[in-house]
């Protein structure tokens, strides 16, 4: 079990900084939350609270630039050379640590300043985790799939598909079967569209001369695998190795995609062991 975990938390994971829309979303809700329900004491406040709340979303914005821009822009950014999902993880707790600590500060000049107390920063950075937590996850899960869609559609697209078999027009790829009575297939590393394990047999579906065709070759998927040295020719699945060029569509997010292939509507999946993988070719 701790295993498994380890593995999720160092899995690749998409760079991304939260927008400064995003972060303006993040500090209006703060703002908003605080003069609706008004923790911290914030009903004891005498004077404007609307005032008050917005000098708690500004704390907030200037908690998400210290934390985003700097710390994880800057320098996180710098010391680490591939991000990973326990990166992202250390980023959001100290954004939500440095956001606590701007409230605690607002909490202690403008509505109850009284000495230190421990108890009162406690309750403080627990209520501004509870409620800060939330919109930042969400607003960087969104971010995040957005990032990986556009990536995803990038290499998809017809012009840099054009482009990249030009660089590859000419290399063949042989086939060969363990049931010698099998003849060799030969295609055009372009050609192909997908490979799709059943057993101790694949079937190669490709492209010959724009007509979709297939063949069943008798061997494994990880021996088969081996012909390809293309960055385009990606295993998804443990039953499946796609060709970027002839995929037309994809949906899905930081855990999973489907795809859907030139050949059939039917959707091939990436598996969330592939996922990580699969994510490195489009960063």
């Amino acid at each position: 079990m701790i295993s498994r975990y380890l593995t999720y938390l160092l899995r690749p994971f998409p760079y991304k900084l939260l927008s400064i829309r995003g972060c303006m979303i993040v500090s209006a809700f703060i703002a908003l939350f605080l003069y609706i329900f008004q923790p911290f004491g914030f009903g004891n406040f005498t004077g404007n609270k609307i005032l008050l709340a917005l000098a708690f979303g500004i704390a907030t914005s200037i908690g998400q630039l210290i934390s985003i821009y700097i710390i994880k822009g800057y320098f996180l950014r710098r010391w680490v050379k591939k991000w990973l999902f326990i990166y992202e993880v250390i980023s959001i707790l100290s954004l939500l640590l440095i956001i606590s600590f701007l409230n605690w500060l607002c909490f202690y000049l403008f509505v109850f300043p009284v000495v230190f107390d421990a108890t009162i920063v406690a309750y403080v950075f627990g209520i501004t985790f509870c409620v800060g937590l939330i919109p930042v996850l969400v607003l960087n899960m969104i971010e995040k799939n957005q990032q990986l869609k556009r990536e995803l559609e990038y290499h998809i697209n017809p012009s840099v598909i054009e482009v990249n078999k030009d660089s590859y027009a000419g290399r063949s790829i042989t086939f060969i079967s363990l049931n010698k009575k099998d003849k060799p297939l030969v295609i055009d590393v372009n050609s192909l569209i997908y490979l799709e394990a059943l057993k101790n047999n694949v079937k190669v579906v490709y492209f010959d001369n724009e007509e979709v065709k297939q063949k069943w070759i008798r061997n494994t998927l990880s021996s088969t695998l081996m012909l390809f040295h293309e960055n385009h020719i990606v295993q998804c699945h443990r039953s499946f190795v796609v060709n970027l060029h002839h995929i037309v569509s994809a949906k899905g997010n930081t855990n999973g995609y489907q795809l859907i292939s030139k050949a059939s509507s039917d959707p091939i999946p990436v598996s969330r062991k592939y996922a990580a993988d699969f994510q490195k070719v489009l960063h």
